[in-house]
């Protein structure tokens, strides 16, 4: 599997970047660039930050799903289903 997507499977089941990258053996910094990097590509919001609290988005949930395949034939995200 892509790091890039182990990041974010492992991130929307943390839901905390500290053990994340912990988990993953990544810096915190390295979390982040993933997940940037993948909003980028599939132009989504896959996280959202309310103070301290992380949370997922709808899309992201979507996202997450799709990456998880169980959304067959069913993503609209760029290059997925």
């Amino acid at each position: 599997m892509d790091q890039k997507l182990q990041t974010l499977l492992t991130l929307a089941t943390r839901l905390n970047y500290t053990k994340t990258a912990e988990e993953l053996n990544l810096t915190q910094p390295a979390v982040t660039h993933h997940i940037k990097q993948l909003e980028w590509e599939y132009e989504i919001k896959i996280f959202v930050k309310d103070g301290k609290r992380l949370a997922i988005t709808p899309d992201g949930s979507s996202f997450k799903v799709c990456q998880q395949g169980g959304g067959a034939g069913k993503c609209a995200y760029k290059g997925i289903g």
